[in-house]
């Protein structure tokens, strides 16, 4: 059982990081798993920042720092959940975590997706990724 999620989880987060799948994944949180790739460190993050669990997504991005070939100052960008254009879809997903709500487009150059925030009951963000890279950032105020 454990070989098929962690499977499930290693194939999922590859497909998760080529762009253009649905949020969250399907399968449940790999943090049981004796050792983690890199893909699952992103998801774990990514679910923990969603989920409002800032000190646990702080551990975590230790470890995946630690492995991701990250420069000190994109971690520090990182942990103080700061985003800037061109950075890298998993960058941002270990920043501000999974959308609330989101959509794909596909066109010959490429795909877009459009990532939705919504903080409170007056912040509305969306965030524009373009083949794996933050391309926009829009504050839509209230929703």
């Amino acid at each position: 059982m454990k070989r098929l999620a962690l499977t499930r989880a290693y194939f999922g987060s590859l497909l998760l990081l080529a762009g253009c799948m649905t949020f969250p994944p399907p399968w449940s949180s790999v943090a049981d798993l004796p050792t983690r790739t890199r893909e699952q460190l992103i998801d774990e993050v990514g679910r923990a920042r969603h989920a409002g669990e800032h000190e646990h997504a702080l551990r975590v991005l230790d470890e995946l720092a630690a492995r991701s070939g990250w420069s000190k100052e994109e971690v520090a960008r990182i942990r103080d959940r700061r985003i800037w254009f061109g950075q890298k879809r998993e960058q941002f997903i270990a920043s501000w975590g999974y959308p609330d709500d989101h959509s794909n487009h596909t066109s010959p150059r490429g795909c877009t997706e459009v990532w939705h925030y919504y903080r409170g009951l007056d912040r509305h963000y969306a965030v524009t990724i373009e083949n794996g890279f933050v391309a926009g950032l829009s504050d839509l105020g209230r929703w």
